[in-house]
């Protein structure tokens, strides 16, 4: 609710003034004919009395009990225009229960409405659909009055209310009236013209004689009290000098009752009447011109226009209306300490005739009417009494500068703990509110703009480096996050290195500067969600080499360090955000490349800052089904189009989170698909009722009919460089390309192998990239020819495809949750596989500038990052994409792993280094690898439908590949002899093969009816057991090829996992429905309980090699040690992996295991009986690194904290968090992988990150992290 923007009876006409007009807008009122224009707009210039005329109106009306709301805008207050519609709303229900009742059912049914910012929603929810619903008989007359408009912001701010006001104020009752003044700017005179619903009424059509008549009224009951009695006749000389200016009269009686020493009234209206006769804005200027020589003096001395100057650079040109005691806290840090007191006293107190706000500390100080603001900033008309703006921006620049030297410190808002997140901390706002000053808030989200509009000082530049060079640099972060601005400072802070780096300035500030940057880009998102990890979390990622670690290092020795796998300096930019509670199918960029948007099954869009990773406004909500595509405008990043699987297409105001056009309806299946034209007058939607549709970006309606040729849904659409064509791909496996000039005709076909998921065209538009289920190809625009053979790598189908603006790259993002890079000319790869998601990557898009991606997943979360990360060879060295599998040598030095990149390596366990590999010989996804029980090969099967074997020595291939007739090997394993190879195929089947010739033995065998993705050989060789998705477990007499008794059915969905124990005659199994079974070999009887520990599916089982230990890895994640005998697990689970784990296996020795993830990462762990010796919270191999104080995170419950591998965990968002999801530190998503934690022994590709959590402050204790007497502790 706006306060103070309401009915002010003081501003109301005198009695018996503007009665015409008064008499003209009641009978308006009154009107009961159903065409009558709802709405009356009053025009004028400033001082005519626009004003007046309204406030008369809503008195009375308030009077007839008719008023139902008056909102006033002013000057400078930018955010009032967001309140307009909740103070009318508000208004409306307090005189009328009915209506009441109406808006709180509203709101209870959706309770953002209660504090959405969005213009649009506030009009249909809060305005439109009550007023509507209610009876005209119930409510009687409803009077709105909006006055000054002109004043609500610019242009782009009024457009949404002017909007809604022309296109849809005419649907309400005939028993509203709004009455909306304002200057006639162009704007708001072309937004209202031809409007029927809307009367027009100018100031300037009032007869100047009768305008005349009501000042001479006015000026008459102004100077009633004065001492001198004032004529008829004196009074008519007056009101004729107005020429029609109310705010002129308004002054004149002022300066004649003022109380002036050595002049009387009488000298004061000679003083007015000997005044050159001139109208409209000279006259005002000259009313200015004498009052401010009245407060100055006649001819005021040098000092005096000085200190009105530098008080009034304050007042005009602060960005944002400040408060007296703010304004003059400011003011005071850039004057000289004997003019401080001066300027307050013989300046401000002395201006009440021209300012607001001079007599209340807490309220805006601006100009009482707009017309004396334009005057002192134009030199031509107010001469001596000029105020410029440069000189403006410097003040407030040191103003700003000096402010924040003096009030940011550490802990501003005095945050008790840690753990919360700001969302937890209660009366946060109220915090923000008593801790953080309207100067300091001003000056921390200002800095910038003000520096923009200076010319280099060394001296300013001195002060700037007291602020990037120190801790206040943190303490500014820490600010304007808790004010919710933290993107402002990412602007701020480029300002000033342009503006440093353009004048040559100090080398340490620039770095400092662009280091404060590289923290918001790396940290920003964590921060935003926790102050106090500013310090906790951002500060020990800093690199070694930061000028800020350097520099700050001491002043906070309480933190978290980094003992091993310290970056040495900035990485590229990665961000990994995390708010969809549903996968995401659809993500874009704005085209200034500030903003992303996410459209995800949710049915909600957000809308992401792309440099500091933070969620811009509100969700975007309005579809009633999954949001499956979002495109922005080119012209306009407030401006986005979504398709919905609730077959509407929705436009958006990205910037009000608002609908702006919509649901749009011309499919009648849902929307899969929509692009922008290049130029932005169109768009296009593509749907699952196999059409197209276009539609004009003006008119928000069809062009022409849907397009009819496909005979499958339509997957995907893109428009062409010049937007002259269209093109679209299909389930029917067919690209059409159209004609989207003028015939909106179908131009050529292309024909694809499978059913084309995306498409779009290359910059020059003479290209089109095409992605199928794996494969991507490339076609001449005009010939419709293939430019180059099929881009095969993609083991998914292929989801999304983009070209760089700067580079000649396709990239590519799949189901197999990989993004690939490939040169457009040749289709030849640029990088290996980069994997940010855990997921398939559903949609991806390159930022206009071609320096950034972004990507959506199936994983619920959306990826921004630097497109250089794809040419980092290190990076993608150690990122090989998803470990499928890995088996351990014989003598337990080595280990073998099978990938996503199509590739077996070979590593040392000692060191973790790469000895052999990669080997190349599949071109799919490697399933499985095995060691021969000699260790003289491996074997490894591939989705490629091929087996190869290698030389373990050498890393050579032996032979050619085996071949299997048809499916994807999912799994292999050698005899116990190593003569032998078994292998379980997609198909169901299982085959046989020789080792040294690899040839097959004997025909496939098959009794399961489903996939086979596990096999096992017996200790004697003379059996295997096999596991399948058809959910049972079956046992073969290899010889015989034949099955051994009925299929074991203990399992309910696809088993996933079977080992045979070298002893004991047990086979184990693990089961997509996060069970294991131990069984008896010989009888095939289940042992024991089925084990339910695991949350999710057991991909992979292992006996130690004494046969009394199982080792299972799950996609929940963990590795857990389980007991034969009885069932039970062994010590604590084994974390670290942050995606499914895919294989695990136990080392020669019994006391090792081993484990291949998703995350990319092989982890070697220590296998212990129990957790008795890890009482600490660690995350290093060096028990001295444990975390201090940590019964602190387990609320000094024992056992919580002798088992607290079992209570924290590291979450999808990198926050390590306790019991209750307390947050103890951020992991920034570089780390994760590589995080060493309790039971590590190796992490490979390493090395392992080791934290030293000795000495961190944390949860209460967290504010001692610092070492400064001045913060709040």
């Amino acid at each position: 609710y706006a306060e103070g923007a309401g009915l002010d009876t003081t501003k109301a006409c005198l009695d018996g003034t503007r009665e015409e007009i008064l008499h003209e807008t009641i009978d308006w009122i009154d009107d009961t004919d159903p065409n009558a224009p709802r709405i009356i707009w009053l025009s004028g210039s400033a001082g005519t009395g626009k004003s007046a005329i309204a406030h008369t109106i809503a008195r009375i009306m308030k009077d007839s009990g008719a008023l139902g709301s008056c909102f006033c805008f002013e000057k400078g207050d930018i955010k009032r225009y967001a309140k307009l519609f909740p103070t009318i709303s508000c208004d409306l229900a307090s005189r009328d229960l009915r209506l009441k009742h109406v808006l709180a059912s509203m709101i209870a049914r959706d309770r953002s409405l209660g504090t959405t910012a969005d213009v649009t929603q506030q009009w249909e929810n809060l305005i439109k659909e009550p007023l509507s619903v209610t009876s005209e008989d119930t409510i009687g007359r409803i009077v709105i009055v909006i006055d000054a408009l002109d004043e609500s912001g610019d242009p782009q701010t009024r457009k949404r209310i002017l909007s809604l006001l022309t296109k849809q104020a005419g649907d309400l009752p005939n028993n509203i009236r709004i009455l909306l003044t304002s200057r006639p700017l162009p704007d708001i005179r072309k937004a209202f013209d031809g409007i029927p619903h809307v009367k027009r009424k100018s100031m300037d059509d009032i007869p100047l004689s009768l305008t005349e008549r009501d000042i001479q009224s006015y000026i008459s009951n102004q100077l009633s009290d004065a001492d001198y009695s004032f004529s008829a006749d004196e009074i008519a000389k007056l009101a004729k000098k107005s020429d029609g200016l109310f705010e002129w009269a308004r002054l004149a009686c002022n300066r004649i009752m003022s109380d002036k020493a050595g002049l009387s009234e009488w000298e004061h209206f000679e003083a007015l009447m000997s005044q050159t006769n001139s109208g409209g804005t000279k006259l005002l200027d000259d009313m200015y011109i004498v009052i401010l020589k009245e407060v100055l003096g006649e001819r005021p001395e040098e000092r005096v226009l000085a200190r009105f100057q530098s008080v009034m650079r304050h007042v005009l040109f602060t960005l944002e209306p400040l408060p007296l005691g703010a304004l003059i806290t400011m003011h005071r840090t850039v004057q000289p300490e004997q003019d401080q007191y001066d300027a307050e006293s013989t300046i401000l107190r002395r201006m009440g005739s021209l300012l607001a706000g001079i007599h209340d500390r807490f309220a805006p100080i601006r100009p009482l009417h707009s017309s004396f603001h334009d005057f002192l900033i134009d030199r031509d008309r107010s001469g001596e009494f000029f105020v410029d703006e440069a000189d403006a921006h410097l003040d407030l620049t040191l103003a700003s500068l000096h402010v924040m030297r003096r009030e940011l410190r550490f802990n501003i808002c005095r945050l008790k703990s840690s753990y919360l997140r700001n969302s937890e901390v209660g009366d946060m706002a109220q915090r923000v509110k008593q801790y953080i000053s309207p100067q300091l808030s001003y000056s921390c989200r200002f800095l910038g703009l003000h520096v923009d509009g200076i010319a280099f000082k060394v001296h300013v530049a001195a002060v700037l480096k007291d602020v990037l060079c120190a801790e206040q640099m943190l303490y500014w972060i820490e600010t304007l996050s808790l004010l919710q601005s933290v993107n402002v400072l990412f602007q701020c802070l480029t300002t000033i290195v342009n503006w440093l780096e353009s004048n040559k300035g100090e080398a340490e500030m620039i770095l400092a500067a662009k280091e404060g940057i590289q923290l918001i880009k790396n940290f920003g998102g964590m921060f935003s969600e926790s102050i106090p990890h500013l310090y906790l979390s951002a500060f020990p990622f800093l690199p070694q080499d930061s000028v800020l670690s350097k520099l700050l290092s001491l002043k906070f020795p309480l933190t978290a360090k980094v003992v091993s796998g310290q970056l040495e300096s900035w990485p590229l930019f990665r961000c990994l955000l995390t708010g969809h509670v549903e996968r995401v199918h659809s993500v874009a960029f704005s085209h200034d490349g500030k903003w992303v948007a996410s459209g995800s099954e949710d049915r909600t869009i957000r809308i992401w800052d792309t440099e500091v990773g933070v969620l811009v406004g509100e969700p975007l909500k309005g579809h009633n089904g999954p949001v499956t595509s979002v495109a922005f405008s080119p012209l306009d990043s407030r401006l986005l189009v979504s398709g919905s699987k609730d077959k509407t297409v929705c436009v958006w105001d990205t910037v009000t989170s608002s609908l702006t056009r919509g649901p749009l309806r011309g499919h009648s299946n849902w929307v899969r698909s929509v692009a922008f034209s290049p130029s932005g007058e169109r768009f296009v939607s593509g749907s699952v009722d196999e059409t197209i549709c276009i539609w004009n970006a003006k008119t928000w309606m069809m062009v022409g009919n849907p397009l009819k040729g496909h005979t499958g849904p339509v997957n995907c659409v893109a428009f062409s460089p010049d937007s002259q064509r269209i093109v679209s791909g299909s389930d029917d496996k067919t690209i059409c390309i159209w004609d989207a000039s003028t015939e909106l005709s179908l131009c050529k076909r292309l024909y694809h192998e499978g059913e084309i998921w995306s498409i779009t065209f290359s910059q020059d538009g003479s290209k089109i990239v095409s992605g199928s289920n794996d494969t991507i190809y490339i076609w001449d625009t005009e010939t419709g020819l293939k430019t180059c053979n099929p881009l095969e790598g993609h083991t998914g189908q292929i989801c999304s495809v983009a070209v760089s603006s700067n580079r000649k790259w396709i990239l590519s993002g799949s189901g197999d949750h990989t993004i690939r890079a490939w040169d457009i000319d040749t289709g030849t790869p640029i990088s290996s596989p980069f994997k940010p998601h855990s997921l398939g990557v559903r949609s991806l898009a390159i930022s206009p500038d071609g320096n950034k991606i972004v990507s959506g997943s199936w994983d619920k979360t959306v990826y921004i990052g630097d497109i250089e990360v794809l040419q980092v060879g290190e990076i993608l060295e150690q990122n090989r994409g998803r470990i499928y599998s890995v088996d351990i040598s014989p003598d337990g030095k080595q280990i073998a792993s099978g990938s996503q990149d199509c590739t077996v390596c070979i590593w040392d366990v000692e060191s973790g280094a790469l000895i052999k590999g990669p080997l190349k010989g599949h071109n799919k996804d490697v399933y499985s690898v095995a060691f021969s029980p000699d260790g003289q090969k491996i074997a490894s099967g591939s989705a490629d439908s091929t087996i190869c074997i290698w030389d373990v020595k050498n890393g050579l291939q032996l032979g050619s590949p085996l071949q299997v007739d048809i499916g994807q090997v999912r799994t292999i394993a050698f005899s116990p002899d190593s003569q032998q190879i078994v292998s379980g195929s997609d198909n169901g089947k299982i085959c046989f093969w020789n080792v040294n010739t690899g040839l097959q033995l004997g025909s496939p065998i098959q009794g399961h009816n489903k996939a086979v993705v596990s096999v096992a050989f017996s200790p004697d060789g003379e059996k295997i057991a096999s596991g399948s998705t058809d959910t049972t477990v079956c046992i073969w007499n290899v010889k015989a090829r034949k099955q051994m008794g009925p299929p074991l059915n203990g399992h309910t969905s696809t088993v996933g996992a079977v080992a045979w124990s070298q002893v004991g005659g047990k086979i184990v199994s693990g089961s997509r429905d996060n069970t294991i079974v131990i069984w008896d070999a010989s009888t095939g009887l289940q042992v024991g309980d089925s084990i339910k520990e695991h949350t999710s599916f057991v991909r992979s089982v292992a006996f130690s090699q004494d046969g009394r230990r199982i080792v299972s890895g799950s996609w929940d994640k963990t590795i857990k040690i389980w007991n034969v005998n009885d069932g039970q697990q062994v010590g604590c689970s084994l974390k670290g992996h942050t995606a499914d784990v895919m294989s695990v296996a136990f080392f020669p020795c019994g006391k090792l295991a081993v484990s291949g993830s998703v995350d990319g990462k092989i982890r070697v762990w220590e296998i212990c009986d129990d957790s008795t010796h890890l009482n600490g919270l660690i995350f290093s191999s060096s028990a001295k690194h444990s975390l201090c104080y940590a019964e602190d995170l387990f609320n000094n419950t024992p056992h919580l904290e002798e088992n607290w591998r079992d209570h924290v965990k590291l979450n999808d968002e990198g926050w390590i968090v306790g019991p209750q999801g307390q947050l103890l530190l951020w992991i920034p998503i570089q780390f994760r992988t590589l995080l060493h934690t309790p039971g590590t022994v190796s992490i490979i590709p390493g090395p392992a990150v080791e934290l030293d959590l000795s000495v961190m402050a944390h949860g209460k204790r967290w504010i001692d992290c610092i070492d400064d007497g001045n913060s709040f502790k």
